[in-house]
């Protein structure tokens, strides 16, 4: 009988050694997946900016584009007028 209530000693010990594991790990697990939600929140937030970046960039280039344009009509006028 001795050795019985040995071994179930032994046994509660481990059991409650591994509830302290699982418990750690949950709690981990929770941080872990708190965290990726941030990092999730972030990356929405990044590809906004560049989607935002992008349009920004095309009303450059268009407006280069119109610019472009310009100085090529100033510079036929000033052209024909040197004539």
């Amino acid at each position: 009988l001795n050795d019985i209530d040995e071994s179930l000693d032994t046994l509660k010990e481990q059991v409650n050694e591994n509830n302290r594991f699982i418990v750690a790990l949950l709690e981990r697990t929770d941080i872990h997946g708190a965290k990726l939600d941030s990092i999730n929140f972030q990356i929405v937030s990044v590809e906004g900016n560049v989607t935002g970046l992008k349009s920004d960039l095309q009303i450059v280039e268009q407006l280069t584009g119109q610019n472009m344009l310009e100085i090529g009509k100033l510079k036929a006028k000033q052209a024909i007028s040197a004539l």
